[in-house]
């Protein structure tokens, strides 16, 4: 993972990424990042999120990713009368604009949510709220990081989602913890290079020759 995208040494004008997605500039945004297929349930973000907030300000999703779902998705997205942008599928060199100015990543999939997305969406300080499904709970720590959601509770995504959106001190706070995070968890590319060639190197076998003696 390239960790010199994070929000410490690269930065992007929020407002005019907005403006380029045809998003007013106050619209906060949700990410997310996976192949559009039965498995990721991105179903769920876009039934989760909200048409009218309370507090008034727009919010819109930003999809990333092509697959089967992709119709399918846009017209539920009509339905319900939210802005979704399915943006296709990004170059790596591009996402970095994406993870930074965005307000949250939800990550809404059945088995776990512990996908290399996630964990670009930490380095970048970038909250997650996610269905606590696997193992996901040994990264998304509740109020630390992010907000983790039981799956037998997944029908208060949309609530907590709303809820997250609208208090800006939380967002703060949460992507803080979710840098605090990458920095703990997440080795740097030098790093895991260091740690392979340390698992792979090769290590002097000593042979011991048994000499059958003779009767």
């Amino acid at each position: 993972m390239d960790k010199s995208r994070s929000p410490r040494n690269i930065e992007f004008d929020r407002v005019q990424y907005r403006l380029k997605l045809g998003l007013a500039p106050e619209t906060r945004i949700v990410l997310r990042v996976a192949r559009l297929w039965p498995q990721q349930r991105i179903d769920r973000l876009i039934e989760a999120l909200p048409a009218c907030p309370k507090d008034g300000l727009p919010v819109a999703a930003v999809v990333i990713g092509e697959g089967s779902e992709r119709e399918y998705l846009e017209a539920l997205a009509r339905k319900r009368g939210v802005r979704v942008i399915f943006a296709g599928v990004v170059a790596n060199a591009e996402l970095a604009e994406h993870y930074l100015c965005a307000d949250l990543y939800l990550a809404t999939s059945n088995r776990t949510n512990l996908s290399n997305s996630v964990l670009e969406a930490l380095n970048h300080g970038l909250p997650v709220v996610a269905l606590a499904t696997g193992g996901t709970g040994s990264v998304i720590r509740e109020g630390v990081n992010g907000r983790l959601v039981a799956f037998d509770q997944k029908q208060r995504l949309g609530e907590i989602l709303e809820q997250t959106l609208s208090d800006s001190v939380l967002l703060d706070r949460l992507s803080e913890g979710a840098l605090r995070t990458a920095e703990e968890l997440i080795p740097s590319y030098e790093q895991r290079m260091e740690q392979e060639v340390a698992a792979l190197s090769l290590r002097p076998v000593v042979i011991t020759h048994l000499s059958r003696g003779k009767d």
